[in-house]
């Protein structure tokens, strides 16, 4: 039974050694790894303990009943000594009453020789001697005399009789108490014989014990050797594994801090190229107000690059960071500078739009004074009576007017645009709670779905003016060519903009140009933008369904009216969106 008792120990030691072997693996290549590594290092040092903790207990338990033992058998040693002193001493005791039996037997015999020789001078002369020594006296006083003497002598006699009575009573007690001691001796070399036999019957009982259990102490033994050594180096690899993630931490701080500082610096470029291009654009401008504009303009770019230095600076000093804390102290204060760098770059954008919107004003205002210098100059010729000039007056003159008209129109537009915003954001408003839950089954026409024969929704209901299409084209602010990303469909501000497809949102808040705008990672794998909203109705990391409302229209970010930017990204580059919605007429 011992025997399988300790093979089943030495199995279960040897799997739990074999499945620790496994649980120590090179340094992984995140944190994450690192840290399940470390777990399962710590689980199998838990493992380790256990066992040796079980093997401790075993050799606990055989030790104790070992010194249960040994304390019986120091208990019987003490007995058995006990008893052989106490052997020892019936035996003096034995030897001194058989000593004063001896001495009071002789003296029991001398008394009684010498009383036996009176008494047999007395009868050899009889009665008749001591009367004859009484009446033989010459006188009285020695006849007195003569009689004292035979009374001393009869009285010494009856004292003797008395004492040797009663020294035979007293050696007749010592014989009787010596067969007493010589009793108890007899029963405490029993009870000693006894207590020798269990004593060697304990002693048989441990060197069966020992016998049994030594091989498996010292096994048990060995193994807690082993298990404790595996401990040690399960410490050392948590150890390392501390090391290599702390190193990873601070690799993965310094990447975010460049993150961040490429960040910066990208912004800070653009911002720069845009107030270059706004000082050769307007910079001779004596218009009061563009002054003022560009001023604000370049009191927020010196900000920008102010705090870009920071940035830097911040940077810098992280990469001479040791650790992963020292790392995270000194850049502690990098969000917020970004965060800065990312406002004042919105209020240069917009600043930037209000420029090209007062410089929209100014053209009208110029049109309509050139209208009018070619109204008089028409007038001056028609008075010189020069016919040819006449006719190009005639042709300024409309030119100007239909310029002139124009410049109503567009005016008269922005005007009903404003009213209609107006009135469609009431609506909106009023809706708005019903518009937030809103979702499209797929079912029905394009008309009453707006659900591609592709699978995607069309992202604004009974919207379909598209007033800028994907690829090239002169940037509205700016008036430079470039790649436009997507495609402009024109709504009133406060629109509800449903999702074309379900996924997640990546980004739900303000993102340089587009404004605020909202990103969703499709489940068909497309990342989808939605660009310029006026207000978001998600937030990043939300799950969306397809036609759900996660924001309104607006004019946010680079704009020059309300409208929705959508873009699709796929395959790492951007693609035309309409591709999805084969309905709509070109």
């Amino acid at each position: 039974m011992r025997k399988l008792k300790k093979f089943k120990i030495k199995t279960l030691i040897l799997t739990a050694l074999f499945i620790f072997s496994l649980m120590i693996p090179s340094f992984a290549a995140s944190i994450q790894e690192l840290e399940t590594q470390k777990q399962s290092s710590q689980e199998a040092i838990n493992q380790a303990e256990n066992i040796v903790n079980e093997r401790q207990k075993k050799v606990a338990e055989l030790e104790e009943e070992l010194l249960g033992l040994n304390q019986k058998l120091d208990s019987l040693n003490g007995e058995v000594n006990q008893i052989k002193n106490n052997i020892s001493e019936l035996e003096n005791q034995i030897a001194q009453t058989q000593a004063e039996i001896e001495k009071a037997t002789k003296e029991e015999n001398d008394q009684y020789e010498a009383l036996k020789e009176r008494l047999r001078v007395q009868y050899m002369y009889g009665i008749e001697g001591y009367s004859e020594a009484i009446f033989s006296s010459e006188d009285l006083s020695e006849q007195i005399e003569n009689t004292q003497i035979l009374a001393e002598i009869f009285q010494a006699d009856n004292n003797l009789l008395k004492s040797l009575t009663q020294h035979r009573k007293e050696v007749e007690n010592q014989k009787a108490l010596l067969e007493q001691q010589r009793a108890d001796l007899v029963n405490q070399k029993n009870d000693l014989d006894s207590k020798i036999a269990e004593q060697e019957k304990l002693k048989a009982q441990k060197e069966d014990i020992l016998k049994d259990n030594e091989d498996l102490i010292n096994a048990a033994k060995e193994e807690i050797a082993q298990e404790e050594a595996a401990i040690a180096s399960a410490n050392q690899q948590i150890q390392d594994i501390a090391t290599e993630s702390d190193r990873q931490a601070l690799s993965n701080q310094k990447l975010m801090v460049t993150n961040t500082k490429t960040d910066a610096t990208a912004t800070t470029q653009e911002i720069n190229n845009i107030v270059t291009d706004v000082k050769a654009k307007y910079g001779n401008s004596e218009d009061k107000q563009v002054i003022s504009f560009i001023s604000q303009i370049e009191t927020l770019a010196n900000n920008i690059n102010t705090n870009n230095d920071k940035i830097n600076k911040i940077s810098q000093d992280t990469d001479q960071a040791g650790s992963a804390a020292e790392a995270v102290e000194k850049s502690e204060d990098i969000d917020s500078i970004q965060s800065v760098i990312n406002d004042d770059s919105v209020s240069i954008k917009q600043i930037v739009s209000n420029l090209a919107d007062l410089d929209v004003e100014k053209k009208k205002e110029e049109a309509r004074k050139a209208a009018e210098e070619a109204e008089a100059e028409r007038q001056k010729q028609i008075e010189a009576g020069q016919e040819e000039v006449k006719k190009e007056a005639e042709e300024a003159r409309r030119k100007a007017e239909e310029e002139k008209r124009k410049a109503e129109e567009e005016a008269k537009k922005a005007k009903e645009e404003a009213e209609r915003a107006k009135r469609e954001q009431e609506e909106a408003n009023r809706n708005s709670q019903n518009q937030n839950n809103s979702s499209s089954t797929g079912d029905g026409s394009w008309e009453n779905s707006f659900i591609s024969r592709t699978g995607w929704r069309w992202p604004l209901d009974n919207e379909f003016t598209i007033t800028s299409l994907f690829g090239y084209r002169i940037h509205p602010i700016f008036g430079v060519g470039r790649g436009h990303e997507g495609m402009d469909i024109a709504a009133s501000t406060g629109t509800p903009i449903h999702c074309c497809d379900g996924g997640t949102v990546i980004l739900a808040g303000e993102n340089g140009g587009y404004g605020n705008c909202v990103i969703i990672q499709q489940n068909s794998g497309h990342q989808v933008y939605y660009g310029h909203q006026s207000r978001i109705n998600v937030r990043k990391g939300q799950k969306v369904n397809k036609g759900d409302v996660i924001g309104y229209v607006g004019s946010t970010g680079w704009s020059t009216g309300p409208h929705l930017h959508l873009g699709v990204l796929a395959g790492g580059g951007f693609i035309d969106p309409l591709q999805f919605y084969p309905e709509i007429d070109g």
